[in-house]
């Protein structure tokens, strides 16, 4: 219980600490530029499908060699294929992450849309959402914590892309259009962030707690069976005794 209260206790004096903080957060600005980053993935996506395509026009014509040798040409074929592979995985955390940026713009899209409709300005929206939050209304709650999701998914795309992204010959000529997306999807995460911390500090601090109960109430079932076995073990042992005493096998 102690840890708990504790856990729940910190939990709300990092959101408030969030909250005190003044973020300043542009909400045209920020779909601007979650549909400029998807656009530009979608345009090294298409870039990267083009260099597989060489690479796998590359590997017939390799097969289709004659005049080499047997081994240089299993060299050759084994280092185009792994290139191959290697091009692929780019092209599919590309699109992995267009899907999570594509998600981030319809999400937060639907975010201003609901506050068109509630007739809020951006700042009297994020207030009126913070609030429902600080009251624990779930459904605020776990939207805040969906946006929260949704932003570290792109942070993950992002970095498996990059990761792949590397591993392609720097004569690819893809490495400068990369650098344009990381920029880009930096400006995303940035303000993500900032979006974040104005709308979910206290969902952070609501899910320190589930998770704290969640915790206690694990410990507290095994505590419970512990004490089952224990007593099953000294049922069984009187049991015993007994039969010791009245000389029973």
């Amino acid at each position: 219980m102690r840890r708990r209260r504790l856990l729940v206790l910190v939990g709300i004096s990092v959101a408030s600490a969030s909250r005190a903080q003044m973020v300043v957060f542009d909400p045209t600005n920020y779909v601007q530029t979650t549909i400029t980053a998807a656009q530009s993935v979608l345009q090294v996506t298409k870039m990267i499908e083009r260099y597989a395509l060489q690479l796998q026009q590359y590997m017939t014509q390799l097969q289709q060699l004659k005049s080499l040798s047997p081994s240089s040409l299993l060299g050759l074929i084994t280092k185009n294929a792994e290139d191959i592979r290697i091009a692929l995985e780019v092209g599919s955390s590309l699109k992995a992450l267009y899907g999570s940026v594509e998600q981030v713009r319809s999400t937060f899209s639907g975010r201003l849309n609901e506050a068109k409709l509630l007739g809020l300005s951006w700042d009297k929206y994020a207030a009126y959402e913070q609030n429902r939050i600080d009251r624990n209304v779930q459904g605020a709650v776990d939207r805040a914590r969906e946006d929260l999701r949704v932003m570290e998914r792109v942070k993950r795309d992002l970095d498996y892309a990059r990761e792949m992204e590397a591993k392609i010959p720097a004569s690819a000529g893809i490495h400068e259009s990369m650098q344009q997306v990381n920029a880009q999807m930096n400006r995303v995460l940035a303000q993500g962030a900032d979006m974040a911390r104005m709308m979910s500090g206290a969902a952070q601090a609501s899910g320190l707690a589930v998770e704290a109960a969640q915790q206690e109430n694990e410990r507290d079932q095994l505590r419970l069976e512990q004490l089952r076995v224990f007593g099953e073990i000294q049922k069984a042992k009187k049991a015993g005794e007994a039969k010791a005493v009245v000389g029973l096998p």
